[in-house]
């Protein structure tokens, strides 16, 4: 949905409450232009499209910078990525990686880490600029006026307001994560390790605080069209918003364009990074269980920092499960293909079904990433867990019928007959650096 005209972004801010209004306006308050907040502008998908394509929010991203031994330059992804080692190296959050280079004096290393992490979050940032408007659309496209939109965003941003007690504004406090983020690097410039290490933990609990918010927001939008309409509508929001990212996100694992071996090591990479953004793992900071065997790559997220937390709850900020008050989040109670045919499933965690099972055996034959869920109540504590298999045609079965489907007799190979599914074998695949 495009937001030409500017009404959701507009309509958030006021919503968000009178602190939140931008400077000059009538009620704005001093710490208002502290903030370094603007005027609301328009939203026109272009954000989510820059994050696909690899600029961060707000610019461009610079190809011209020469590779280092921390960051190259993919022309798959058309951005910088992380020179890891190998795939254990990758599954170390970038947070804790310029944390270790701060520590130890490496401050051309720290700078570039703590740079990257601007990357990683950029994606995710990015994205929810456009799911959110996206998700607000389809309501009133269903039915909801814009009266009512108002209403729920109010009530959906008051559950949400920052640890001080303002309002939660995701451009503004994005502003002030970047803000954070100079400092940090200032500090790397000049050697000063106290202060680097006290803006790296700022900037990280800032972007923790927007990313969260954000998966909050979105659930609760989503709550929201499963009380008007039932939560058979679950599958049909997600389809709804989610389909033009998978459009341009997902094209690349399609073995009738790319063959398997080709797209593999993007797919495994991606993996990396996007949970890397949403800092997963106990410590919110990005890091994540990894494992590799003959026939797949395995992820653990303890918990994932979207789904998972919502599941489990906020321990940085004693906030409850989002299943409980003062949330009210729905999960499953049917069973539905577009959740693993399982009850309990959050709503949100439904995104990851649909996108890396559901859509890709539809268009592709085959998924790109079997997930097997937490659930709420009796599973909260069960790590998330994802598998990539090396090659799409060795994906069991299950799989398929999780998800109410039928695992073809073959995979189409690519326009030259071949076969598509032939892959490298996981030594080379490991090694592949050409991304």
């Amino acid at each position: 949905m495009s937001d030409a005209a500017g009404w959701i972004e507009a309509m958030l801010v006021e919503a968000a409450g009178p602190e939140a209004a931008p400077v000059g306006a009538p009620g704005a308050g001093a710490t208002t232009e502290a903030a370094g907040a603007k005027a609301p502008i328009a939203v026109t998908g272009a954000e989510t499209a820059r994050a696909v394509g690899g600029e961060r929010a707000g610019g461009a991203v610079d190809t011209a910078l020469p590779d280092s031994e921390i960051l190259r330059f993919s022309p798959i992804l058309g951005r910088r990525i992380r020179s890891d080692g190998s795939w254990d190296d990758a599954a170390i959050s970038t947070y804790r990686k310029a944390r270790e280079a701060i520590e130890a004096g490496e401050w051309t290393a720290a700078a570039e880490y703590v740079d990257f992490f601007v990357d990683e979050a950029a994606v995710i940032y990015g994205f929810f600029r456009g799911l959110i408007p996206d998700a607000i659309g389809f309501l009133e496209r269903r039915g909801a006026t814009r009266k009512q939109l108002r209403e729920v965003n109010r009530r959906l941003l008051g559950l949400i307001r920052l640890p001080d007690g303002r309002p939660f504004v995701a451009r503004r406090r994005w502003a002030e994560f970047q803000g954070q983020v100079r400092l940090c690097t200032l500090a790397c410039g000049s050697a000063d390790r106290a202060a680097a290490l006290a803006h790296l933990a700022d900037l990280k609990e800032t972007w923790r605080q927007i990313q969260d918010r954000d998966v909050d927001h979105l659930y609760g939008l989503l709550n929201e069209a499963a009380v008007w309409w039932g939560e058979a509508i679950v599958g049909e929001f997600w389809d709804a918003i989610i389909n033009p990212l998978f459009e341009s996100r997902y094209a690349k694992f399609d073995i009738r364009q790319n063959a398997w071996q080709n797209s593999l090591w993007t797919n495994v990479y991606l993996a990396f990074e996007s949970m890397r953004g949403h800092l997963v793992g106990p410590d919110r900071d990005g890091t994540m269980e990894f494992s590799e065997d003959a026939d797949r790559f395995t992820w653990r997220f303890d918990p994932c920092g979207s789904g998972g937390r919502s599941l489990r709850g906020d321990p940085i900020e004693g906030a409850p499960p989002r299943m409980e008050p003062p949330f009210n989040y729905g999960v499953t109670i049917e069973e539905f293909d577009f959740a693993w045919n399982k009850k309990g499933v959050c709503y949100y965690c439904v995104n990851c079904c649909v996108v890396m099972q559901l859509m890709p055996i539809d268009k592709f034959g085959y998924p790109v990433r079997v997930v097997e869920p937490p659930t709420y109540p009796a599973n909260t504590d069960v790590k998330c867990t994802w598998h990539v298999y090396k090659d799409p045609a060795a994906v069991p079965e299950r799989y398929y019928t999780d998800v109410g489907r039928r695992k073809p007799a073959s995979l189409g190979g690519p326009a030259d007959g071949t076969n598509g599914a032939d892959v490298a074998d996981g030594a080379d695949v490991a090694d592949k650096r050409d991304s």
